[in-house]
């Protein structure tokens, strides 16, 4: 019986130290570049795959020069001209 009711000194650490980790990794989770930005922001599943500001920057210069090069179709309310 007394099997049952002592801890061996790795339960013990195990126990002691899940807390540090599973706190470790909720702070990792919590911090990141998307926090500054205004709430409507911080939800945008497109932003998730930018891992920092500098991912994002380069993201947004590769779409304004693959836009300088196309062709604009005029709109169903386009004039002549």
């Amino acid at each position: 019986m007394s099997e049952d009711t002592t801890a061996t000194s790795e339960e013990v650490v195990t126990e002691t130290e899940a807390p540090e980790v599973e706190l470790q990794a909720e702070e990792q989770q919590e911090e990141t570049w998307r926090d500054g930005l205004p709430d409507d922001l911080q939800g945008v599943k497109t932003l998730e795959k930018f891992k920092d500001v500098d991912a994002l920057a380069k993201g947004y210069v590769h779409l304004e020069k693959y836009f300088d090069g196309t062709i604009k179709i005029p709109g169903e309310n386009a004039t002549a001209e």
